[in-house]
């Protein structure tokens, strides 16, 4: 935090702005989808001081790969930084193999905490 004088006004704070961990922009769930996609819901997060977020991405016919690459496609639209998660909603010899792809290919990595598993990526940053 930085105190700035200001036009006359005894101080102005000026801070950081906020990042919101768990967002689901434009997410598909049983034959709907949020109201939000990445422009609108983030240019609201921008209006009230939020500047990055991290989204979940849902896979695709079970495919995390295709599920990455629809939520690259919908993330298109951005207007602020912002970071994914990826959600696995089953596991078999399937999804193993598009972890091991998106390990060494894409740049994401594994990592157990708690004994609750997730699967994370360190994005670069849109804008």
């Amino acid at each position: 935090m930085q105190i700035i004088p200001f036009y006359g006004c005894h101080l102005l704070l000026v801070t950081s702005g906020g990042i919101d961990p768990h967002t689901h922009l434009a997410m598909e769930f049983m034959g709907t989808e949020t109201i939000d996609d990445f422009f609108s819901g983030q240019a609201a997060a921008l209006a009230g001081g939020t500047t990055m977020h991290i989204d979940f991405v849902i896979p695709v016919n079970g495919s995390l790969i295709a599920g990455l690459e629809s939520y690259e496609e919908k993330a298109k639209k951005s207007c602020m930084d912002y970071g994914f998660h990826m959600a696995i909603t089953k596991f078999d010899d399937s999804v193993s193999r598009d972890m091991e792809i998106m390990v060494k290919e894409k740049g994401w990595y594994f990592c157990s905490r708690s004994s609750m598993d997730s699967f994370k990526y360190c994005f670069s940053i849109y804008i």
